[in-house]
């Protein structure tokens, strides 16, 4: 099941993808005054968060891609 999480004007700021009571993906969205997508975090092995860098005339003219890197869990490891 998907669910999508707005803001007051409609605008996506979420959603969440879960099968039954367990979660399988999340994203979330940071928006612009003017509504375009600034940034999006997902909790997707690795984390990934995207930055994005507009112009006067909102055009898109950059991206950031951060990768956050997950603890090992050493017992885990064969």
């Amino acid at each position: 099941m998907q669910t999508t999480t707005v803001n007051a004007t409609d605008q996506t700021t979420g959603i969440t993808v879960a099968n039954g009571g367990t979660s399988l993906a999340s994203f979330g969205y940071t928006l612009t005054s003017a509504g375009q997508v600034a940034g999006v975090a997902d909790s997707l092995a690795p984390t990934t968060v995207n930055s994005y860098g507009y112009s006067p005339n909102h055009q898109l003219v950059g991206q950031t891609v951060t990768r956050l890197h997950m603890p090992i869990d050493r017992k885990s490891v064969v």
